[in-house]
């Protein structure tokens, strides 16, 4: 049912409009969208936050901490699974989904990302119509990417361009939908590919994008040892894991998903997902943001392959591979890359000299305690001092180091030829990496 504005239903923001149409163009569980029109003719959409639906999501977080600490308190072995880490990352989505100016700001970033590219088209934001709870949106005039066969579209090249749409978010920009299922793509005349939907969102550090690219570039070359190695690392240990295991249970995963699996079958999300599954229960787990990413591609991969089923995702994905990691080894990357260390190394440097000051003041004046619980024989004790003198033996042979590299370029004073302080200096960090030898073996 169309209406003149203003209605009791209608958002205040429509009283701007000639239109509103109280029958919900698209419905969920946090919103419902309606169709309108600007008094310029214009088409758009309201999506409207149901009333008092933050107030009830607020109150069933409430509960759902309540039983998941219980759980945890009840049954230990359940913080294998991490349910208040789970817990805690869905409240943060759900909580941004809930604020419409956080979408719209990351509409606008998509917007800037897609920018020149005609095969992309974002919805224009009205941001005088706009608040936390009401979005006021261009109206995309398409359809649903499901029955774009049934519109006479190219089924082909609708498939191979929501590919390319999905990969150039996910690996390019490192900043990606992460709800792109198929209610969400529209298909607009000419094969544009239309966005909807931008609540939930999915941001790649260029470290993250690295350990990606690397977990791609070792599957299509088969190095398994590597692939188990690259997840260990970025994965979160609430403990010490048996490496040997982690890798051949790693190793198992792979092998059943990758080997004998034709190109009709094989999901690179899928399997990245089964091997944060498996890491579990060696208490390994996968950080939320690579997370969201293996699901965002998995749902990528599993549109594709019904719009076109011959499609080989790891091989669709390879021209972006290639070419992060020819990023990654650029002369430019590597300038980048040294700089950024060279100002961590003397940012270190500066402080190293004062903290190591302040711990030798601590020890002398009995500040510094080390509260050790164990259960183990008298010589654990013994073989723990021993180690903690190895690491402050070895602090002092890098201060030494450091300050000895730092002093080459202001020291006139030679000894057999070479800067006298730095040749002292440099001594003293051979003794003390070698005391510091001595008692890691001893401890």
């Amino acid at each position: 049912m169309s209406a003149p504005c203003p209605q009791s239903s209608a958002p205040a923001g429509a009283r701007a409009s000639a239109r509103f149409d109280e029958a919900p163009l698209a419905t969920a569980s946090i919103a419902q969208v309606h169709r309108a029109a600007l008094q310029s003719g214009a088409e758009i959409v309201f999506k409207v936050q149901r009333p008092g639906i933050a107030a009830m999501i607020r109150a069933d977080l409430s509960i759902l901490h309540l039983l998941v600490n219980r759980l945890c308190a009840e049954f230990p072995e359940a913080e294998l699974l991490d349910p208040q880490g789970v817990l805690s990352e869905f409240e943060r989505s759900i909580t941004a989904e809930l604020d419409f100016l956080a979408e719209a700001t990351n509409m606008r970033r998509f917007t800037t990302n897609f920018a020149g590219n005609p095969r992309v088209k974002i919805p224009t934001i009205f941001d005088a119509l706009t608040t936390s709870r009401v979005l006021c949106i261009e109206h995309l005039d398409g359809v649903k990417i499901r029955q774009a066969r049934e519109h006479g579209y190219d089924m082909d090249e609708v498939g191979r361009r929501y590919l390319e749409v999905a990969y150039t978010m996910l690996f390019d920009h490192g900043f990606f939908h992460g709800d792109l299922h198929p209610g969400n793509v529209l298909i607009l005349p000419g094969h544009v590919i239309g966005l909807l939907d931008f609540g939930m969102v999915g941001r790649l550090t260029r470290d993250m994008k690295d350990s990606i690219v690397s977990l791609l570039f070792a599957l299509e070359r088969g190095d398994y040892r590597t692939i188990s190695r690259i997840f260990f690392d970025i994965a979160i240990k609430s403990e010490r894991v048996d490496y040997d295991a982690f890798e051949r249970d790693t190793t198992l995963v792979v092998e059943r998903n990758w080997e004998g699996v034709s190109v009709q079958e094989m999901q690179i999300g899928r399997f990245l997902l089964d091997i944060t599954e498996g890491a579990l229960k060696h208490r390994v787990r996968a950080p939320p943001t690579y997370t969201t990413f293996f699901k965002a591609l998995l749902t990528t991969e599993g549109l594709a392959k019904s719009l076109i089923p011959e499609v080989d995702p790891l091989g669709a994905a390879r021209p972006y591979v290639q070419r992060l990691v020819s990023e990654r080894f650029s002369s430019q990357r590597t300038q980048e890359d040294l700089f950024y260390n060279l100002v961590t190394l003397s940012t270190l440097a500066r402080r190293l000299p004062t903290s190591l000051s302040q711990l030798l003041d601590d020890i002398d004046d009995q500040r510094l305690r080390l509260n050790i619980v164990t259960r183990e024989d008298p010589q654990t004790s013994q073989r723990l001092d021993q180690r903690l003198r190895a690491q402050l033996l070895g602090a002092f042979a890098v201060t030494a180091a450091l300050c000895a590299a730092l002093s080459l370029p202001y020291t006139d004073m030679r000894l057999f030829g070479l800067p006298a302080l730095s040749l002292v200096l440099f001594f003293l960090a051979g003794a003390f990496g070698l005391m510091a030898l001595v008692a890691a073996r001893r401890g």
